[in-house]
């Protein structure tokens, strides 16, 4: 074995580097179905009326032309798109509720269509080319897996002769069994196929083992064939992976047929760009006659009677009589509904959506005076030619100080694909002074100010990753002194100036803001008429300006604000992954500077570890300037490399991480810096992964003394962006 894989290694680079391009079709079928644990059928969950069971979940049959080019670069023509379980899903917008708390960001949280549970949905989700000295698995593993046939690849595995035996071309093939030798790695086990003169792969089946994001197991059969001059490339692959989902698991497969190779091709010089997927207009309606003729495998017999049902009950499920039996069941009040989710008012037909938030969320136990009791309702309508108009409004009543507050704000996206968005919002209301506060002083009394205020904004992409949004703002700016409040307020912070309400005269401004976006090639697909933004391997740009208009609408304020930053994120290849972000900004002017118009940074909690990238751990309850600043934050994540090769201490899945951040305000003679490492283990909660750590940080400044302190953070998993909030 050891010899064959000597060999093998010997002729990897000369196999990765005999296909510097290809074009191929691709042909995938992707299934998920639910099944109770210990049961030997999936289950058949009860349906509403006019429905099928829900044996199989999701099925999506694609036909595409699959495009690559050396190193690392995709493009796929998809001439046949359908997902079947899409017939019957219900059309219409999701209404929630938000709070506006954290860094303000105008780019879309414009997330893939697809179930996250779909772990391959192109050839570029899993490329599985052993001849790398590492396979990228996205939303299965967190970080690369060493290959086999890699040049390290003796440290991580055993192999072992299994035999061999002579293939229908009478070539030797050579069964070599692959062992990982760290349980805590994320590594793959099986057996490899090799062919004996060229000592090229014919054929793998692979499992991985170690710690997977949500995967209880996954297994990989990839099948090579020769096209020309000792060239093999993968015809046949097949993914099967089960997900536990509570009593449930949910079982997954994805069959990949290539043909049609073209190898070593040239493409035009623009020809791979930012677009990595295109849809043709006919692809969403091929019918089954299409499907019969290009689809290169058989359907097991549940999946093609799913096929048939669905399709013989297209039309019903896009009829009004269908889609009004949908609301019927979400427009019922109940009294949880009334107390939990709140009371829904749809009409899929016509595209309309009504909603009252619960009871549960109209308590607000820490309002401005004490207990205010407050409404919030949203009104969306979706468009045939997918224009969408957003209307969300609150009100809410103090009782000690016999107030009345709201806001009521109408949006409307008229050009999708560009992200065309107008927005107006008026109101009178109590309003943060600084949305990205710490938890104790974002609730603070000094923390708010109460506003009446029109706000416009338009915000738009004007070319590939290219944001930009102009709002313009008109407040009346009123202090809270003199407002009646509980006892309760002055003990919301421990510090005690902070308990204390702003005290300042009542101006008014008219402020301008443009906030400018860029994100490099920028990758993307459109689906439809939306346009799905996939992310950039280039950092993040970000500008910010600010003006406070002295005489317009008899505005008080004069000053000049502006703010530059840039964020990115980098992959060490068995290292783990770094996270940094720059800052600065200055006020150019200043002639009428409120205090309120400062920079605002968020401050410390006692035993929470914030977002590490966008605040510091050790600074005080709250920060502010009114000049230049220069702010830098760095995260990195080794994500088991090292805990995970050591024995027994593997088995906890603890990864170790670290840091440092550093704010200098000269004009206000503050220097600020910090470091901290800690212990991270990831978790999942049903669709949701978690990452739980543990941190020391310590900092130093000319504020106060050198200070240690441990604390305790929660960062959330994006299963569309495969990213981390940190």
């Amino acid at each position: 074995a050891k010899e064959v894989m000597a060999n093998v290694r010997k002729n990897r680079k000369k196999h990765l580097n005999s296909i510097h391009s290809y074009s191929c079709s691709t042909y995938l079928k992707n299934s998920l179905i639910k099944e109770l644990i210990n049961a030997k059928t999936p289950v058949k969950e009860k349906a509403p009326k006019d429905s099928i069971e829900e044996e199989i979940l999701n099925l999506i049959e694609s036909y595409s032309i699959t495009n690559f080019q050396a190193p690392n670069s995709y493009k796929e023509a998809f001439f046949g798109y359908h997902d079947f379980a899409d017939t019957e899903k219900e059309s219409g917008l999701d209404i929630s509720a938000e709070f506006g708390y954290g860094e303000y960001s105008i780019v879309p949280d414009n997330q893939q269509l697809e179930d996250p549970y779909l772990l391959y949905t192109e050839v570029s989700s899993g490329d599985f080319n052993l001849y790398k000295n590492a396979v990228e698995i996205k939303n299965v593993v967190e970080k690369p897996v060493i290959s086999p046939l890699s040049l390290n690849g003796v440290v991580y595995y055993k192999y072992d002769f299994e035999g061999s035996f002579y293939n229908n071309d009478k070539n030797k093939i050579y069964k070599i069994k692959v062992t990982p030798l760290f349980k805590g790695e994320p590594l793959f086990k099986g057996f490899l196929f090799i062919e004996d003169s060229t000592f090229s792969l014919q054929s793998i089946e692979l499992s991985i083992s170690g710690p997977m994001l949500f995967c209880k197991n996954f297994n990989l059969i990839q099948d090579y064939s020769k096209i020309d001059n000792n060239i093999y490339v993968p015809t046949r692959r097949e993914i099967n992976y089960t997900i536990k989902d509570g009593k449930y698991q949910i079982i997954g497969n994805a069959r990949i047929a290539h043909s049609h190779y073209k190898v070593n091709t040239s493409f035009e010089k623009k020809f791979f760009n930012a677009e990595l997927r295109t849809y043709e207009d006919s692809a969403y309606n091929r019918d089954s006659s299409f499907w019969n003729k290009i689809r290169p495998i058989t359907l097991q017999e549940r999946e093609l009677h799913y096929i048939e049902t669905l399709d013989s009950l297209k039309e019903f499920y896009h009829s009004e009589k269908y889609l009004l039996s949908q609301d019927s069941a979400l427009n019922k009040i109940t009294l949880t509904r009334i107390l939990f989710s709140g009371i829904y008012r749809r009409n899929l037909f016509k595209g309309n959506e009504f909603y009252i938030e619960p009871l549960v969320s109209q308590f607000n136990f820490l309002g401005i005076g004490g207990y205010r009791h407050r409404i919030g309702t949203h009104f969306n309508k979706a468009f045939k030619n997918d224009f969408l108009l957003e209307t969300d409004s609150e009100i809410d009543y103090g009782f000690r100080n016999k107030d009345v507050k709201g806001n009521i704000g109408i949006g409307l996206t008229y050009v999708p694909k560009k992200f065309v968005r107008t927005y107006i919002e008026l109101g009178d209301y109590y309003d943060l002074i600084n949305s990205f506060a710490s938890l104790t002083s974002a609730f603070s009394r000094s923390n708010y100010v109460r506003k009446r205020s029109i706000n416009i904004a338009q915000r738009m992409e004007l070319f590939n990753g290219f944001y930009a949004e102009a709002k313009i703002n008109y407040s009346n700016m009123i202090s809270l002194a003199g407002l009646e409040f509980a006892s309760w307020e002055n003990q919301i912070s421990y510090e005690d100036s902070l308990n204390t309400p702003a005290e300042f005269q009542d101006y008014i401004k008219t402020e301008i803001r443009l906030q400018l976006t860029y994100i490099p090639k920028q990758q993307y697909y459109f689906k439809r008429n939306k346009k799905i933004i996939l992310g950039s391997k280039l950092p993040t740009f970000n500008i910010i300006y600010r003006k406070g208009l002295p005489g317009i609408f008899n505005s008080e304020v004069n000053f000049d604000y502006i703010e530059a930053g840039v964020f990115d994120e980098i992959n060490f290849p068995q290292l783990g992954s770094s996270k940094w972000n720059i800052q600065l900004g200055s006020f150019i002017n200043k002639n009428n500077l409120r205090i309120i118009e400062w920079k605002y940074f968020r401050g410390s909690d006692i035993f929470f570890f914030s977002n590490p990238l966008k605040s510091f751990q050790l600074i005080g309850p709250t920060l502010s300037t009114s000049s230049e600043y220069i702010r830098g934050n760095y995260m990195h994540h080794f994500e088991g490399n090292i805990l995970n090769k050591i024995p027994l201490i593997h088995y906890l899945k603890l990864s170790l991480a670290g840091g440092a951040g550093f704010l200098l305000m000269p004009s206000d003679d503050v220097a600020h810096g910090e470091i901290f490492a800690g212990i991270e283990r990831v978790t999942r909660i049903k669709e949701t992964l978690l990452r739980f750590g543990f941190y020391t940080i310590t900092a130093e400044n000319n504020l106060q003394s050198p200070n240690l302190s441990y604390k305790f953070g929660i960062s959330l998993y994006n299963p569309f962006t495969r990213k981390w909030d940190y």
